[in-house]
């Protein structure tokens, strides 16, 4: 599990643009990879040139606003459970992984997966220690370090407000800790952008 913190993982980052000989570069995270991303840019702002988060909150914001949101602890909830020691596993891998099958295909656009991939997946899911590992990434998130620090990074955050787990607060809440941000919002077939930059 502690191979799953912040620390490491961004360890991790680095550690690729450094083996690609590259020394500043943009970085783009999306859910769990986006919780991780928004440490860099608290902690390596002369490493990024820009920061760009799709439907992911700050790991600082994600609990505050879930104690002052019922629905949001409701949707969080989840993430309380995969805290236990085994039982999350069995639960997930019974019936050869049909409750993260069905939560694959009801969570994406009509026909978006094929039988063959869906077995595909339900063949990968059920190697040994893939849903442990799976389940480190929320059970890591409680040793993260403290990420208080503005972002200075230049951020933009995409936010689909059809999100299932997060509501759109979190976005709120997490670009008032960047001072140069932009906010773009996605519902169905409707675009809603807007930059919210500091006076200055």
């Amino acid at each position: 599990m502690r191979e799953y913190t912040l620390p490491k993982l961004v360890g991790d980052v680095v550690a690729i643009a450094d083996a690609l000989g590259i020394g500043r570069f943009h970085l783009v995270g999306h859910d769990w990879v986006g919780i991780v991303a928004w440490a860099p840019g608290a902690k390596l702002p002369h490493r990024l040139e820009r920061l760009v988060i799709l439907n992911a909150p700050h790991p600082e914001v994600l609990l505050a606003h879930s104690l002052r949101s019922p629905t949001q602890f409701l949707r969080s909830s989840y993430a309380a459970f995969f805290q236990f020691p085994l039982l999350p596993e069995g639960v997930l891998g019974a019936g050869h992984s049909a409750l993260l099958a069905r939560a694959l295909i009801k969570s994406s656009r009509t026909d978006a997966f094929t039988a063959e991939e869906i077995a595909e997946y339900r063949q990968a899911w059920e190697r040994p220690g893939a849903l442990t590992g799976m389940l480190n990434w929320y059970r890591a998130l409680r040793f993260r370090p403290s990420l208080k620090q503005r972002i200075t990074t230049p951020t933009l955050v995409l936010w689909g407000m059809q999100d299932q787990a997060l509501e759109y607060g979190l976005a709120e809440r997490s670009l008032a800790l960047c001072n140069d941000r932009g906010l773009q919002t996605f519902e169905r077939r409707r675009i809603g952008y807007s930059a919210k930059r500091p006076a200055r």
